[in-house]
């Protein structure tokens, strides 16, 4: 006698391969949101820094030597930003005077939220610190981390981003 149709057993091989593959499709698709996420962290503050410059360039006397100074975001730098630039977390971005040299830094968590920044996108934003120019910053108004010498002095470089809930970008 000739049968027809699958056995138990190989449906249920089935759905367990569709099942292991629709995991894997689901890892590599969070992956790449992490991805274009951190991009576009580090593209915006490329876009502010400009913005920024663009702000020196019009009228210096915005751009205090005064340690401590912070920038209107909304008022003074985003009109410097290209048209149709819209930043959907801007308040998360800060352009503030460190120690007489100026930052753009970038909240990677909430403040009143209590867990820490996703250690994936950190982990994204850290490997793109080197080419980016992006630094560990313990809040927004505070410098990056500077790096120190054999001696334990600190040099006039600063360490690159490694996992902090802040990234900072030098404005030069």
């Amino acid at each position: 006698m000739k049968r027809s149709g699958f056995t138990l057993v190989e449906l249920l091989i089935v759905i367990v391969v569709i099942g292991i593959l629709s995991t894997m499709i689901m890892m590599s698709s969070t992956e790449a949101v992490t991805s274009s996420r951190a991009a576009n962290i580090v593209s915006n503050l490329r876009n502010i820094k400009a913005a920024a410059l663009a702000l020196y360039a019009d009228s210096m006397d915005t751009f205090l030597k005064t340690p401590g100074a912070e920038i209107d975001f909304v008022k003074d730098v985003q009109p410097y930003l290209q048209k149709g630039t819209t930043l959907a977390d801007m308040d998360k971005y800060t352009v503030y005077n460190a120690n007489g040299e100026w930052f753009v830094y970038y909240q990677l968590h909430d403040e009143n939220d209590t867990a820490k920044a996703d250690a994936s996108l950190q982990k994204k934003i850290s490997g793109r610190a080197e080419s980016a120019g992006l630094f560990n910053a313990s809040s927004n108004n505070a410098a990056p981390t500077k790096k120190t010498d054999l001696n334990n002095k600190d040099t006039d470089n600063y360490e690159p981003y490694t996992n902090a809930d802040y990234v900072a970008m030098q404005i030069r």
